[in-house]
């Protein structure tokens, strides 16, 4: 009913044809995609499955930097790394999924905040504002300013090393995945692979970060 109510919805008409690109989570096996696709066949004319490293490298595909680069896609809950060839992604032991991601580095944070202060609580809501607007990792030195009602009083305080302690794993995250999937490729070419970093998701956009992969 679902995908009949779609088609009827997004149905362009008799004279065009309705395609659709569906995501799928990278490692998906065959068996895991094959009930995406077969829903997908009822609801558009033409249907493309790719994973999120296909995706990426696809909307790149007329660029050099799609022929041979390492994505690394920092998500919420897992950091994932794959080496694009030729704009696809490389065989399965060309891509790392470690956990972490900007749950982690939020839930760092509250933790850190508690700790320092006692009783203070954040919702998750809050901790990501907080994360999103403070976020940095190094060479990028900034205060972090936060106003805080603790012990019934409004105060201002410097939360700069609770930031950093926070953020830093996330290097250790994306060097750690790198690593891993850089043994799997060529050694004569691993440099290549080295020059073209591409970061996407949303953990991308902290401060200091882009800076520091390509640095270490």
């Amino acid at each position: 009913d679902f995908a009949n109510g779609l088609r009827s919805f997004l149905d362009p008409g008799e004279d065009h044809e309705l395609w659709g690109v569906i995501n799928t989570p990278i490692g998906a096996t065959p068996k895991e995609i094959e009930p995406i696709r077969l829903i997908a066949h009822q609801v558009f004319d033409r249907t493309r499955v790719l994973n999120d490293a296909l995706l990426m490298a696809t909307a790149f595909g007329c660029r050099d930097v799609a022929s041979k680069s390492l994505w690394i896609d920092v998500g919420a809950t897992s950091t994932r790394v794959v080496a694009i060839q030729g704009g696809s992604p490389g065989p399965i032991e060309e891509s790392s999924v470690i956990p972490g991601g900007g749950h982690a580095v939020r839930d760092r944070l509250s933790k850190a905040l508690h700790g320092r202060f006692p009783g203070f609580a954040l919702t998750d809501i809050s901790a990501d504002r907080i994360k999103e607007h403070l976020a940095h990792v190094f060479p990028v030195m900034q205060s972090c300013p936060l106003r805080i009602v603790f012990e019934g009083k409004s105060t201002v305080v410097n939360i700069e090393s609770l930031v950093n302690r926070a953020c830093e794993p996330l290097v250790d995250e994306i060097l750690q995945g790198v690593r891993s999937v850089v043994s799997g490729c060529p050694s004569d070419e691993i440099e290549e692979f080295l020059e073209r970093i591409v970061l996407s998701g949303g953990g991308s956009r902290m401060r200091g970060l882009a800076d520091r992969v390509q640095q270490d």
